[in-house]
Protein backbone atom coordinates (compact mmCIF):
# COMPACT_ATOMS: atom_id res chain seq x y z
CA UNK A 1 0.00 0.00 0.00
CA UNK A 2 1.59 3.05 -1.36
CA UNK A 3 1.12 6.35 0.29
CA UNK A 4 -0.57 8.69 -2.86
CA UNK A 5 0.37 11.54 -1.24
CA UNK A 6 4.60 10.40 -0.29
CA UNK A 7 7.08 11.94 -2.62
CA UNK A 8 8.99 10.38 -5.50
CA UNK A 9 12.39 10.26 -2.96
CA UNK A 10 10.11 9.29 -0.38
CA UNK A 11 8.92 5.80 -2.17
CA UNK A 12 12.37 5.04 -4.04
CA UNK A 13 13.36 5.29 0.47
CA UNK A 14 10.73 2.85 0.98
CA UNK A 15 11.19 0.70 -2.09
CA UNK A 16 15.40 0.81 -1.18
CA UNK A 17 14.07 0.05 2.19
CA UNK A 18 11.93 -3.26 1.62
CA UNK A 19 14.11 -4.64 -0.69
CA UNK A 20 17.02 -4.53 2.07
CA UNK A 21 14.68 -6.07 4.04
CA UNK A 22 13.89 -8.68 1.53
CA UNK A 23 17.31 -9.80 0.30
CA UNK A 24 17.87 -9.51 4.32
CA UNK A 25 15.46 -12.23 4.43
CA UNK A 26 16.39 -14.35 1.85
CA UNK A 27 19.55 -14.06 2.89
CA UNK A 28 18.62 -15.26 6.43
CA UNK A 29 16.58 -17.72 4.37
CA UNK A 30 19.24 -19.05 2.53
CA UNK A 31 21.49 -19.27 5.17
CA UNK A 32 19.02 -21.27 7.41
CA UNK A 33 18.66 -23.48 4.07
CA UNK A 34 21.84 -23.98 4.16
CA UNK A 35 22.72 -25.04 7.95
CA UNK A 36 19.36 -27.29 7.66
CA UNK A 37 21.16 -28.85 4.54
CA UNK A 38 24.39 -29.17 5.96
CA UNK A 39 22.37 -31.01 9.03
CA UNK A 40 20.90 -33.18 7.15
CA UNK A 41 24.13 -33.93 5.68
CA UNK A 42 25.88 -34.49 8.56
CA UNK A 43 22.84 -36.71 9.92
CA UNK A 44 23.20 -38.68 6.61
CA UNK A 45 26.80 -39.47 7.13
CA UNK A 46 26.32 -40.07 10.63
CA UNK A 47 23.83 -42.55 9.96
CA UNK A 48 26.12 -43.84 7.46
CA UNK A 49 28.87 -44.07 8.96
CA UNK A 50 27.02 -46.18 11.75
CA UNK A 51 25.30 -48.37 8.86
CA UNK A 52 28.75 -48.97 7.70
CA UNK A 53 30.61 -49.78 11.08
CA UNK A 54 27.40 -51.63 11.73
CA UNK A 55 28.22 -53.95 8.65
CA UNK A 56 32.18 -54.35 9.67
CA UNK A 57 31.00 -55.30 12.80
CA UNK A 58 28.71 -57.90 11.74
CA UNK A 59 31.13 -59.00 8.91
CA UNK A 60 33.77 -59.23 11.64
CA UNK A 61 31.80 -61.40 13.99
CA UNK A 62 30.99 -63.56 11.38
CA UNK A 63 34.27 -63.92 9.96
CA UNK A 64 35.02 -64.91 13.81
CA UNK A 65 32.45 -67.47 13.77
CA UNK A 66 33.63 -69.44 11.11
CA UNK A 67 37.06 -69.38 12.48
CA UNK A 68 36.02 -70.31 15.67
CA UNK A 69 33.83 -72.95 13.97
CA UNK A 70 36.90 -74.08 11.34
CA UNK A 71 39.08 -74.55 15.03
CA UNK A 72 36.66 -75.75 17.40
CA UNK A 73 35.18 -78.64 14.09
CA UNK A 74 37.89 -81.10 14.85
CA UNK A 75 37.19 -81.06 18.21
CA UNK A 76 33.70 -81.49 17.73
CA UNK A 77 33.99 -84.26 15.25
CA UNK A 78 36.27 -86.09 17.63
CA UNK A 79 33.86 -85.49 20.42
CA UNK A 80 31.26 -86.82 18.30
CA UNK A 81 33.30 -89.89 17.16
CA UNK A 82 33.95 -90.78 20.97
CA UNK A 83 30.30 -90.28 21.75
CA UNK A 84 29.78 -92.87 18.68
CA UNK A 85 32.60 -95.17 19.56
CA UNK A 86 31.44 -95.17 23.26
CA UNK A 87 28.24 -96.24 22.39
CA UNK A 88 29.20 -98.76 20.09
CA UNK A 89 31.31 -100.13 22.92
CA UNK A 90 28.41 -100.36 25.37
CA UNK A 91 26.23 -102.14 22.66
CA UNK A 92 29.17 -104.12 22.41
CA UNK A 93 29.42 -104.72 26.00
CA UNK A 94 25.71 -105.25 25.92
CA UNK A 95 25.10 -107.81 23.98
CA UNK A 96 27.91 -109.78 25.33
CA UNK A 97 26.41 -109.92 28.72
CA UNK A 98 23.87 -111.07 27.49
CA UNK A 99 25.83 -113.99 25.82
CA UNK A 100 28.47 -114.60 28.61
CA UNK A 101 26.40 -117.21 30.15
CA UNK A 102 25.68 -119.40 27.37
CA UNK A 103 28.80 -119.04 26.02
CA UNK A 104 30.41 -119.71 29.53
CA UNK A 105 28.90 -122.97 29.36
CA UNK A 106 29.87 -124.28 26.05
CA UNK A 107 33.38 -123.10 27.04
CA UNK A 108 33.18 -125.19 29.86
CA UNK A 109 32.06 -128.33 28.56
CA UNK A 110 34.40 -128.15 25.26
CA UNK A 111 37.78 -127.62 28.32
CA UNK A 112 35.83 -130.79 29.93
CA UNK A 113 36.06 -132.69 26.76
CA UNK A 114 39.39 -131.62 26.55
CA UNK A 115 39.05 -130.12 22.65
CA UNK A 116 38.68 -126.24 21.12
CA UNK A 117 35.73 -125.33 19.76
CA UNK A 118 34.75 -122.26 17.05
CA UNK A 119 31.87 -119.75 17.42
CA UNK A 120 29.98 -121.53 14.99
CA UNK A 121 30.08 -124.51 17.09
CA UNK A 122 29.32 -122.66 20.36
CA UNK A 123 26.41 -120.83 18.28
CA UNK A 124 25.11 -124.16 16.74
CA UNK A 125 25.34 -125.57 20.54
CA UNK A 126 23.12 -122.87 22.07
CA UNK A 127 21.17 -122.18 19.72
CA UNK A 128 22.23 -118.61 19.13
CA UNK A 129 23.44 -118.73 15.71
CA UNK A 130 24.17 -115.51 15.59
CA UNK A 131 27.32 -115.54 17.23
CA UNK A 132 29.15 -116.46 13.67
CA UNK A 133 28.31 -113.10 12.67
CA UNK A 134 30.13 -111.17 15.95
CA UNK A 135 33.09 -109.55 14.84
CA UNK A 136 36.49 -109.52 16.30
CA UNK A 137 35.97 -106.61 19.06
CA UNK A 138 32.56 -108.37 19.79
CA UNK A 139 34.30 -111.51 20.24
CA UNK A 140 36.68 -110.28 22.87
CA UNK A 141 34.20 -108.09 24.52
CA UNK A 142 32.06 -111.62 24.82
CA UNK A 143 35.28 -113.43 26.26
CA UNK A 144 35.87 -110.59 28.94
CA UNK A 145 32.78 -110.99 29.65
CA UNK A 146 32.98 -114.79 30.17
CA UNK A 147 35.50 -114.41 31.85
CA UNK A 148 33.46 -111.82 34.20
CA UNK A 149 30.77 -114.08 35.00
CA UNK A 150 33.37 -115.96 36.63
CA UNK A 151 34.79 -115.57 40.35
CA UNK A 152 37.83 -114.06 39.92
CA UNK A 153 39.59 -116.59 41.62
CA UNK A 154 38.39 -119.46 39.06
CA UNK A 155 38.66 -117.25 35.89
CA UNK A 156 42.31 -117.20 37.24
CA UNK A 157 42.50 -120.53 37.86
CA UNK A 158 41.36 -121.10 34.39
CA UNK A 159 43.81 -118.78 32.75
CA UNK A 160 46.69 -120.07 34.15
CA UNK A 161 45.57 -123.77 33.09
CA UNK A 162 44.91 -122.40 29.24
CA UNK A 163 47.91 -121.10 29.37
CA UNK A 164 49.91 -123.68 30.61
CA UNK A 165 47.83 -125.44 27.87
CA UNK A 166 49.76 -123.33 25.27
CA UNK A 167 53.12 -123.30 27.17
CA UNK A 168 53.29 -119.59 27.72
CA UNK A 169 54.74 -118.31 31.05
CA UNK A 170 52.67 -116.68 33.55
CA UNK A 171 53.48 -114.84 36.87
CA UNK A 172 52.84 -116.63 40.04
CA UNK A 173 51.53 -113.87 41.91
CA UNK A 174 47.40 -112.99 40.96
CA UNK A 175 48.29 -109.31 41.31
CA UNK A 176 50.87 -109.55 38.97
CA UNK A 177 48.68 -111.47 36.66
CA UNK A 178 45.35 -109.86 36.98
CA UNK A 179 47.67 -106.68 35.94
CA UNK A 180 49.51 -108.24 33.55
CA UNK A 181 45.95 -109.56 32.02
CA UNK A 182 44.77 -105.72 32.27
CA UNK A 183 48.11 -104.56 30.09
CA UNK A 184 46.83 -107.14 27.28
CA UNK A 185 43.70 -105.97 27.66
CA UNK A 186 44.81 -102.00 26.92
CA UNK A 187 47.06 -103.34 24.19
CA UNK A 188 44.09 -104.83 22.54
CA UNK A 189 41.55 -102.50 22.51
CA UNK A 190 44.13 -100.04 21.30
CA UNK A 191 44.95 -102.39 18.03
CA UNK A 192 41.12 -102.23 17.81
Amino acid sequence: MADPDASAEDRSIVRASADRARRAQEQERAALERETSARREAARQEREERRTAEEKRREEEAERRATEKRELAPAAEAKERERIETAQREARLAKAQWYAPAVRGALKKAARERRTTTWEEIGEKTGLHQMARLDLQEQVELLSAVRSVDSSSSSLRLHRLVAQRLLRELPDDDTALLNELADERLRLHRLL
